[in-house]
């Protein structure tokens, strides 16, 4: 997922006390029209629209040279799944919700803060004679368990992998968490 021309802007509108925001970009490739262009220190950005009072996220409306009005749309809120083996880990912009999934068996959902960084650890640790291992997804960073889950093999054949796939779309940002992990 590249998101570079992403400028880490957010452009905020108050309307009746509620803040929307939408993502201000530097490039009209991730930006293309309609958009509006406003300067952000200096440097030309531009804002997602959507044609028609109502289309949009935002109330924060302009209308063109022909008379027609667009809607401010809030960023697009990116959908993607890695397979994570441990490190640094840095939430999508407008991700608020990962779901975390070891071998498609169990999936747990945490609740973190868009653009934050987390250093995460896989542990695999022997369990007891019920339980081979525990798999566990720990952030060092701020002390919180991201996922935990009990593994056995049936039948054995070693050691569980200290890997698990990390998900993120509109709809896990929708999702009840397990747990959270604010930044």
């Amino acid at each position: 997922m590249d998101r570079m021309s992403d400028l880490g802007a957010i452009f905020h509108v108050k309307k009746a006390g509620v803040q929307y925001d939408a993502h201000a970009y530097t490039t009209i490739d991730e930006c293309p029209y309609p958009n509006l262009k406003i300067k952000f220190k200096g440097q030309q950005t531009y804002v997602k629209m959507e044609q028609g009072k109502g289309n949009g996220d935002v109330p924060c409306y302009a209308k063109d040279k022909a008379g027609v009005i667009y809607q401010v749309r809030a960023g697009a809120i990116p959908t993607g799944t890695v397979l994570f083996e441990g490190g640094k880990f840095t939430v999508p912009m407008g991700i608020t919700v990962l779901k975390i999934n070891y071998e498609d068996d169990d999936s747990q959902y945490v609740g973190v803060t868009p653009g934050s960084t987390h250093t995460l650890e896989i542990d695999t640790t022997e369990g007891n004679e019920d339980i081979e291992y525990d798999v566990e997804v720990y952030c060092n960073d701020h002390r919180a368990i991201w996922f935990y889950t009990a593994w056995r093999d049936e039948p054995y054949l070693g050691e569980p992998d200290a890997s698990v796939y990390i998900s993120w779309s509109p709809e896990i940002n929708k999702h009840v968490t397990d747990s959270n992990d604010y930044k």
